[in-house]
């Protein structure tokens, strides 16, 4: 179960970090470790896309109206 839970925190090179991995399994569970791999990065895939659509941008300056007139040269 160990191997299992270590295999999950790992987030690599990611901005995330695990606080606490909890299992709950009733007995011994085999997982390929390429299938825990795959869990992880879709973890941190949805929690990337989670990020993103809660960011908000800032306002940007109104374009100004009329356009500004420049001096020909």
């Amino acid at each position: 179960m160990n191997n299992l839970k270590d295999g999950l925190a790992k987030l690599g090179q990611t901005i995330y970090y695990a606080r606490d991995v909890q299992i709950n399994l009733p007995g011994a569970l085999f997982v390929p470790n390429s299938l825990l791999n795959q869990f992880r990065r879709e973890a941190a895939d949805m929690l990337d896309a989670a990020r993103l659509a809660s960011y908000q941008r800032g306002s940007r300056k109104p374009v100004a109206d009329p356009a500004p007139v420049y001096p020909q040269t």
